[in-house]
């Protein structure tokens, strides 16, 4: 008696696996997505950046605070005020917000290169929500003599001559910014250099809009005291 031999597997009229399918699907997928995005960003930088020059180009990346036309014309201020490889000491005034945008202290030692700037508790100015408003209240608190003492000697000790106070707010103005200079009665109010020609008013500009956008990963937070 022989034995029996089972019916194979029925044919799929040469249909792919559904796996083939999928990972067919996805690599169309990402073909597509890059194509698109390219497209995009063609059109936009046509109607936006062409014919514009570095500066009026940069002001239009929406979200890149660092190029904002008000804060890069108070850098050239700042360079030509204080002497190059100066020391600079940022201290942190009027706090309107928390946002990642406000912090603009994080930009000067690369923008404002070859200045030096230092700050109180650095890891707390460049940390996590959890860090910046904890280098907010040490600046805003009073400090008691030990501390202000130890502070004035640190600052001394590194051969700080210069006090650039900032305002913590999502504008930037350099009209709201304050120099100090180490003097014999103490450190004293210096005035910036005046802002170049067709540069007088970029305080005062509305932001771009219709730039293309561009997430500096610095969203906006809660809102500060």
């Amino acid at each position: 008696m022989s034995a029996e031999v089972p019916d194979s597997a029925p044919e799929r009229d040469g249909a792919p696996p559904a796996l083939v399918r999928w990972v067919a699907a996805a690599s169309l997928a990402l073909c597509v997505l890059p194509a698109a995005f390219g497209v995009h960003y063609t059109v936009g930088w046509a109607r936006v950046r062409a014919g514009k020059d570095v500066e009026e180009q940069r002001a239009t990346l929406l979200g890149v605070t660092w190029f904002k036309p008000a804060f890069v014309s108070f850098l050239d201020r700042l360079k030509r005020t204080v002497p190059p490889e100066s020391r600079i000491l940022i201290e942190p005034s009027r706090v309107q917000t928390l946002s990642g945008q406000a912090r603009w202290q994080l930009y000067l030692n690369h923008y404002g290169y070859p200045l030096r700037f230092f700050t109180r508790q650095s890891a707390w100015a460049s940390g996590t929500l959890v860090d910046y408003p904890r280098w907010l209240d040490h600046h805003t608190r009073p400090a008691d003599l030990g501390q202000r003492l130890a502070e004035e000697a640190a600052i001394a000790e590194r051969g700080i001559d210069w006090i650039l106070r900032l305002p913590i707010a999502h504008r930037f103005r350099s009209d709201d910014v304050e120099l100090l200079r180490r003097g014999p009665a103490g450190f004293e109010p210096v005035p910036l250099a005046p802002a170049r020609a067709g540069a007088e008013r970029v305080d005062d500009q509305a932001e771009p809009v219709g730039g293309l956008e561009f997430d500096s990963g610095q969203g906006d937070g809660p809102t500060g005291p």
